[in-house]
Order: C-alpha cells, then structure tokens, then sequence
C-alpha cells in the first residue's frame, strides 16, 4: 500500500511525458535537452542532497556494506550475463547485459525507498549510486568499448557528485541552508524530469518485441534475480532496516535509463535498449510490490 500510490505517481508523469511526445511537444531535441539537464544538473543536485544526513556507527557500516554488495553484485553479473550471450552481435551483447543487470535506482528508486524508508533509506540509496556509477563507467563502458573503461565518462557528473556527497557525509560536513536549499530544491526535480523523459521513450514500446527470448532473459535478471541476490547478501550478512531496503528495492527497479544514451553514444542497438527500459518500466508495477512483500517476510 505503501508502494503502489508511489508507483501511480511516477507512471503518472510518465504518461504525461508520452502524451506530450505523441503531441509533438517532446521532440527529439527536447528530450535531448531535458536528458542533460537531468544528467548534469538534477541528478548530481540531488546525490549531494540525499547524502546530507548525519550518520552513526551502525549507519556508517550499513552505508559501506551497501557500497559493496551493491558494487560487487552488479560488475559479478554483467560479466556473467555478457558470457551467457555469446552468440549475440556486439552491437546487441554489451547492451542486453546493462539493461538485464543496471537498475534505474535514482529515477525511479528514490521516491519508492523514500517512503518506505524516509530520509535514512535515501542516504543508503546514495551509496547504491555511487557503485552504479563506478561499475557502469568501468566494467560497463570496457565491455561496450573494448578499448577499456572511459575514465573521462567515469568522472560525469553523477559520479563526482555521489564521491563529493559521499565525502562530505563520511567528513560529517553539512552544507549552510543557503546551499542546502537551492541544492535539495533542484535535486527534486530529478524524478520528474525523468519520468517525462521515460514516458517520452516509452512510446518506442512494440508488443512484437515481447516475443523474444531475449526480453524474457532481461526481465527475470532485472526484476527478480538482481534484487533476490541482494536479499540473500542481506541475510548472508545480517544487513537490515533500511540499508537491506534501499540495497533490495534499488535493485528490482527497471533497467536504467543511462543505458539507451550510452547505446546511442557507441552506435550500439539503441532501440532494443529503449524496448526493455520500457517493458521492465511496466513490468515493474507488478514485481516492485512482491519484493517488497518478500523483502518484509
């Protein structure tokens, strides 16, 4: 009960952002705008805000087991699914392995553990963004571009926001109200930005696309196996309260939005990326509430 009001909501805004896209009102180049704003604005505003939280013993070693099941468990099974897809072209192989493993844990992620969890949930959440960041822009741009990891890429905005965040939470730094604000103000407009954009994309959504063994792979790794696996590491380590919550939820969000920009970026199958951000976006309203169930069992 607690989920689904806040999964209307953001699919809510997505609708909105799909209508404005059949009306002609988001235009390629209007996404475009609106992707870099949330890239390099909203987002990283956002990163500081959550990370704003004053911190115990038992809260810092929550964040650190967060940061490293989370990273450890999203570069293990890129590698894993990227093995597992050998027959498919370069152009389909890197791009099928990001989005069956790579969560839109900021966009989609924050308001949900947000009301689960309040404002301890969100901090937990940060140090899941940090390991998307550091994974996505080293094991995964190395497997898109076998040339090795973009250390440019790596160093976005995103990321240097979540490692400034990052520090001034572990430094116990907290930013004057005449910062804060304008900082935690533009940091909430990132969820909608977002699911505009989403909504936007998701106009690219084919039914025939849904017969293909392929679509089926992403969405059991994506929706049930990434956050299984972390609620195993969660009892494995006795990890619980709202740092196995944040790791558990980010982890059975669809597949991240980033994906299909880095797939148009390399000239790789952008629109197969789009096809499974949308499906496991809609897919998601139904197994968002069973982990979460499970998660509470």
């Amino acid at each position: 009960m607690i989920v689904l009001p806040q999964l209307f909501m953001l699919f809510f805004i997505a609708a909105v952002g799909a209508l404005l896209r059949k009306r002609q009102v988001l235009t390629d180049p209007v996404v475009k705008g609106i992707s870099d704003i949330v890239t390099l604005a909203t987002n990283p505003a956002l990163l500081i805000a959550v990370t704003q939280h004053e911190y115990t013993q038992e809260t810092l070693t929550g964040f650190l087991h967060v940061l490293w099941m989370a990273t450890v468990t999203m570069a293990v099974m890129l590698v894993v699914v990227y093995a597992l897809c050998r027959g498919q072209s370069e152009k389909v192989r890197p791009i099928l392995s990001l989005v069956a493993v790579m969560p839109n844990a900021g966009f989609m992620g924050l308001p949900i553990i947000q009301a689960l969890y309040g404002d301890l949930g969100a901090l937990y959440l940060a140090a899941v963004l940090v390991a998307f960041n550091l994974v996505f822009w080293t094991v995964g741009i190395a497997l898109i571009d076998r040339n090795g990891f973009s250390l440019k890429g790596m160093f976005n905005p995103g990321f240097i926001a979540a490692l400034v965040g990052t520090a001034f939470f572990l430094m116990r730094v907290k930013l004057p109200t005449f910062l804060y604000t304008p900082v935690n103000t533009l940091g909430t407009l990132n969820t909608p930005l977002a699911m505009l954009i989403l909504g936007a994309r998701m106009t690219n959504f084919s039914p025939k696309g849904l017969i293909d063994w392929r679509n089926a792979l992403v969405s059991a790794v994506k929706l049930f196996g990434m956050p299984l696996i972390a609620l195993v590491l969660a009892r494995l380590f006795s990890l619980g309260g709202a740092a196995a919550g944040a790791l558990v939820v980010s982890s059975a969000m669809p597949s991240g939005i980033l994906t299909q920009m880095i797939a148009e970026q390399y000239e790789r199958d952008a629109l197969f990326a789009a096809q499974e951000i949308s499906f496991t976006s809609l897919l998601c309203m139904l197994t968002i509430p069973l982990i979460v169930t499970m998660l509470g069992a």
